[in-house]
């Protein structure tokens, strides 16, 4: 568990492109780094509950990678403006949202297949599950609501 706390908060410096100003002023490094070759933007990364993966939000998809060797082990296709992932364990599927189709992607964790695709407000963009309400909550930009 504390290893996918380091990579997740690896991740979060190099994607928010304040790795190398913090490694100057602390004692943060890069350990690793994982190329991906497919074209479009990037924005959220999420770690897998217990599955040794990380996924990558990427323009038009989310990439998902092995957080060890990050060899490429899947993809969740025809997610356009995705930004942010989100799982419940207890049932098995994770969500994306995607900003500019204006949902929200379900798939099986196990098998990465899309189980379908949910309505939201404008322009979701960062999405959690609440344990307490067993809600997937999206913060929707343009419609200015969740």
């Amino acid at each position: 568990m504390k290893s996918k706390h380091c990579i997740f908060l690896f991740s979060l410096l190099i994607f928010g492109g304040m790795a190398s100003e913090l490694s100057a002023q602390s004692h943060f490094q890069v350990n690793k780094s994982f190329p991906i070759a497919s074209a479009g933007g990037w924005d959220y990364i999420a770690v897998g509950p217990g599955n040794n993966r990380l996924y990558v939000s990427h323009g038009t998809q989310v990439n998902i990678l092995d957080e060890t060797t990050g060899d490429s082990v899947g993809v969740i296709p025809n997610t356009t403006g995705v930004h942010g992932i989100a799982f419940v364990p207890s049932l098995g599927k994770g969500f994306t949202s995607n900003g500019r189709l204006n949902n929200v992607t379900v798939f099986d964790l196990k098998t990465n297949e899309v189980k379908g695709q949910i309505a939201t407000g404008q322009n979701p963009d960062a999405i959690m599950y609440d344990a307490f309400s067993k809600l997937i909550i999206t913060c929707n930009g343009r419609s200015a609501d969740l």
